[in-house]
């Protein structure tokens, strides 16, 4: 079967069609460039701001970084300082309490001795003349902080000198005392016996992280 189209539209119309389909085709081609212009921008400034705040957060790292550096720095100059001043109360800290020495000297006086005069001198120590739990090996004592030692001279009065003799047993046989020494023992004009007895307290010996001297030299 044979078709025959025939258009009936006058050459005018057909020019018209023709103008419009070419004016919608530019419109439409418009549209998608403005379109695609837009989304250029738009993915433009996004990159734009977000490489703008990757910088801003890498500058504050950097000036975190720094910061941290300047806390650490100051907190090791800190420690230093705090180790000076350790290594200072070590060298030069009294091994006990003048206090507690006499009390713990008045808890073991015998009966019928009396003390009339007490001095306490500090010196320096030395690693051999020291004793006790701290001390465990010569070498031990002399890594350590050279302490100051307190030296004890005791004179007084006794009604025997077995009195005297048991003085210098209970000094001796008490902690932190050591290098016990009787110095003098005389007969007085009242009948009595004046003494005289050194007595060094040890400078290794640990009273903070003990009982009190005044405690461990009870009878």
């Amino acid at each position: 079967m044979n078709e025959f189209h025939v258009n009936l539209l006058p050459p005018e119309a057909l020019r018209h069609a023709g103008i419009r389909l070419r004016r919608r085709i530019v419109a439409l081609a418009a549209t998608a460039f403005a379109v695609t212009l837009g989304g250029l921008a738009a993915h433009s400034f996004n990159e734009s701001r977000s490489a703008a705040i990757r910088v801003a957060v890498a500058q504050d790292l950097r000036e975190s970084a720094q910061s941290i550096d300047d806390v650490h720095a100051m907190l090791m100059a800190e420690r230093e300082h705090l180790k000076r001043l350790v290594s200072c109360q070590q060298t030069v800290a009294l091994p006990a309490q003048a206090s507690d020495v006499i009390a713990t000297i008045s808890h073991l006086l015998p009966e019928g001795v009396s003390l009339h005069a007490m001095k306490i001198s500090i010196s320096e120590a030395k690693a051999t003349a020291a004793r006790g739990p701290a001390q465990s090996t010569p070498t031990a004592q002399q890594s350590q902080p050279k302490p100051v030692t307190l030296d004890v001279a005791l004179a007084g009065h006794s009604m025997t000198l077995a009195a005297v003799s048991d003085l210098e047993q209970r000094l001796g046989a008490r902690a932190p005392f050591v290098s016990v020494r009787r110095n003098e023992v005389k007969q007085a004009g009242s009948g009595e016996q004046a003494f005289s007895i050194t007595v060094r307290v040890d400078p290794w010996a640990q009273p903070d992280g003990a009982e009190r001297i005044v405690s461990r030299s009870m009878p």
